[in-house]
């Protein structure tokens, strides 16, 4: 895994993480399915979601 910074992710390619640049199925499930079989991806994903969880609205917390 590279150091980036969770947060400041360029999200360009939906079908590669944007933390460890894995080669993702899809962009959705697939990535739902990378990250939770990644813990360091797992983590920076949590971090990236809650800095922008007041832009996005209600729902993304769900």
């Amino acid at each position: 895994m590279t150091d980036i910074d969770p947060v400041d992710v360029d999200w360009e390619n939906p079908e590669t993480c944007p933390w460890c640049g894995a080669d993702i199925a899809d962009g959705g499930a697939g990535f739902m399915e990378h990250v939770e079989a990644n813990p360091e991806c797992e983590e920076s994903f949590e971090a990236w979601r809650e800095n922008v969880a007041g832009d996005i609205g209600g729902e993304w917390m769900a």
